[in-house]
């Protein structure tokens, strides 16, 4: 273990509570560390920097960087410890300036691109038939057989042909629709699965509804109409989809309003 890695490993068990201060300022000064008590000050003041603005970089790095900055290597390779004059409150300055100077470069980067296509990527998921849920009724018909093929052109002309339908019937072609590209006849049969399960205190495919209409509201660019269906997503910790919609992505939603 090089000179450095050791102050380094010192500086984290005493950041850790696995030694005292005392302790800590001991080993720095038998590594001849010109300054021990400077040292920890310098180490934990950054760390404050960067916890403060939430950049999740290692402190052992910026260490590192001090301890080349106080480190002299001659031609024999000897390390001869030099006092730091670089004044701790300008050293500390700097390192928040380049913190912040991080932070803004990714949130414009984030900003900039921020669309509802970029979103409707991420949150997406794919669904699959659950073959246990019952279907009220008798059906004369393959659809499910058919929305396990991914032959969504069959599911939706089965769809055409019948008379009534049920929410599940509902929900499968408004994937099929989804799935080729008609997000607006999508859209459609799935709100009214919402407003059918809201008219007879129903949840029959209510999780299923709410977020596929979010994700055709980002394909129809309309991000107010998907924000309302994944806002009330994420603040419902037993939705089926909940850990799709993080809070990162309603803060991004919001920036295409």
């Amino acid at each position: 273990m090089n000179r450095d890695e050791y102050i380094e490993n010192i500086l984290e068990e005493f950041s850790e509570k696995k030694i005292s201060r005392e302790k800590a300022e001991a080993m720095l000064n038998s590594a001849e560390v010109a300054d021990p008590a400077g040292e920890i000050d310098l180490y934990f003041a950054a760390a404050k920097a960067v916890q403060r603005y939430s950049v999740f970089t290692q402190v052992s790095n910026i260490h590192k960087e001090y301890a080349k900055a106080a480190v002299n290597k001659t031609n024999d390779n000897t390390a001869i410890i030099k006092p730091l004059t670089r004044k701790p409150v300008k050293w500390i300055m700097g390192i928040a300036a380049s913190i912040l100077l991080t932070i803004g470069c990714w949130f414009i980067y984030q900003y900039t691109t921020t669309s509802s296509t970029a979103l409707y990527s991420e949150i997406y998921q794919p669904y699959n038939v659950n073959t246990d849920r019952s279907m009220t009724g008798v059906t004369a018909h393959t659809m499910v057989e058919d929305f396990k093929l991914k032959n969504y052109a069959a599911v939706i002309k089965t769809f055409t042909t019948l008379t009534t339908s049920t929410n599940r019937e509902k929900f499968l072609t408004a994937y099929a629709y989804h799935e080729t590209g008609d997000y607006s006849n999508s859209l459609t049969l799935l709100l009214q699965i919402l407003e059918y399960n809201k008219q007879n205190n129903s949840k029959l495919y209510n999780d299923e509804a709410e977020f596929y209409a979010g994700l055709c509201h980002l394909k129809l660019k309309e991000p107010e109409a998907a924000l309302v269906l994944f806002k009330a997503i994420r603040q419902n910790p037993n939705h089926t989809f909940n850990e799709r919609i993080s809070k990162w992505a309603i803060t991004r939603i919001k920036w295409l309003n």
